[in-house]
């Protein structure tokens, strides 16, 4: 068959049905692992990361399984089983049916690219009206590490005082906007979460001028957080210059922003690798946890998992001050909560322009035994219609 003559029918029919049968949508039935034959599956696409996160996916899966969250597990097995590699002249696109579960790695990584290219867009349109502005990471910490049941109460907390600090006389008169991350870490050896604060603040050009007395140090910052919080003790507290992040904004003040809203949870707090394979953090053993079953704290399995999830649940872990909100001419508002809306600017998926197209070849997700990966089971040179939405 010529390359003219294939379409994306034509592609359907020329995978075969166990390979359809692989390549499903999030809302279709689990499958067997073990129905592909590995070694006569095609070219692996051989992207390791992927592979792993795909890996990830399962633990964690199972994970959702145990904690009694079947229709979240469900989804994630079927994250990203099929995806489409778009091969432009300049560089390469994916699309894959993404299952949009809090914990779920790609979703994580996602979203802190859609946001990075949001938050840059806000600030660069407010930069632009006050020459000269400078950006600050300032990082507040709950006061104190905490255990895994005190962890939704000590989110709550965070989300509930930064605006007080905001509102603060010292910075209202110092600080021109603000976007606000709240991330969680678990510390593997004591078990405990710190959960934390990063907060970009815009500041004007004479905000480091003595004679204007805006400039606020970081021991000023930590009490003024500690006065908000009602603290017996002084907090740990962070500030500092945010590099690169001015208006046009440049590759420093890109990597900059990605890094203040990189993730929610701390990869490892959930999963970490053993032997080149991921393994569910909590699974192993028991920890103190109330689940809500009228029993209070008892010891539970996945406990990690079960504190991330009441957490994070209808929480807005990223917030901005009002004047950051969107234009008539920006794209659509992207949305904060638990389940975003499916919007991915165009920032956040590299050049806009990656020359001409040559073809879009289809992987698989295939499992069996300890070996997984990504095959290819087809191509087409019709060029594909309408929005490319997976960052490679």
């Amino acid at each position: 068959m010529t390359d003219s003559a294939y379409s994306w029918d034509a592609l359907a029919q020329s995978i075969s049905a166990d390979a359809l049968h692989f390549a499903r949508d999030p809302d279709s039935p689990p499958l067997d692992d073990g129905e592909s034959d590995l070694p006569d599956a095609g070219k692996r696409e051989g992207n390791e990361a992927r592979r792993f996160r795909q890996l990830t996916k399962e633990v964690i899966a199972k994970g959702l399984d145990a904690v009694g969250k079947p229709e979240l597990a469900l989804r994630m097995r079927n994250c990203c089983t099929k995806i489409y590699k778009h091969i432009h002249e300049n560089g390469v696109r994916f699309t894959a049916h993404e299952c949009g579960v809090p914990v779920c790695p790609d979703r994580e990584r996602r979203d802190a690219r859609r946001h990075a290219a949001s938050v840059e867009r806000r600030i660069m349109k407010l930069m632009a009206k006050h020459p000269g502005s400078q950006a600050l990471m300032l990082t507040l910490t709950f006061g104190r590490a905490v255990p895994a049941h005190e962890l939704k109460t000590a989110v709550g907390d965070l989300i509930r005082d930064f605006p007080k600090l905001m509102l603060t006389a010292a910075v209202k008169r110092a600080v021109l906007a603000w976007v606000r991350k709240v991330e969680l870490a678990r510390n593997p050896v004591s078990w405990l979460w710190i959960a934390h604060i990063h907060a970009l603040l815009i500041v004007p050009a004479e905000y480091f001028w003595r004679e204007r007395k805006f400039y606020i140090d970081q021991k000023k910052w930590a009490e003024l957080w500690r006065k908000r919080r009602r603290l017996d003790y002084q907090p740990v507290v962070d500030v500092r210059v945010l590099r690169g992040v001015k208006a046009p904004m440049d590759a420093e003040g890109r990597k900059s922003l990605r890094e203040a809203v990189k993730y929610d949870t701390k990869p490892s707090s959930l999963v970490i690798p053993r032997g080149g394979r991921p393994v569910m953090v909590g699974a192993g053993h028991k920890e103190p946890y109330d689940i809500g079953d009228g029993r209070g704290l008892q010891p539970h399995y996945h406990v990690p998992l079960r504190a991330v999830l009441d957490a994070t649940k209808n929480r807005r872990i990223l917030s901005m001050s009002q004047n950051l909100g969107a234009d008539d001419d920006d794209v659509p508002e992207l949305e904060f909560g638990e389940y975003p809306e499916d919007v991915e600017p165009e920032d956040a998926r590299g050049p806009r322009d990656l020359g001409r197209f040559i073809c879009t070849e289809v992987y698989v997700w295939r499992v069996r035994g300890l070996d997984a990966d990504y095959f290819l089971v087809g191509r087409s040179f019709d060029e594909p219609q309408g929005r490319l939405a997976m960052p490679p």
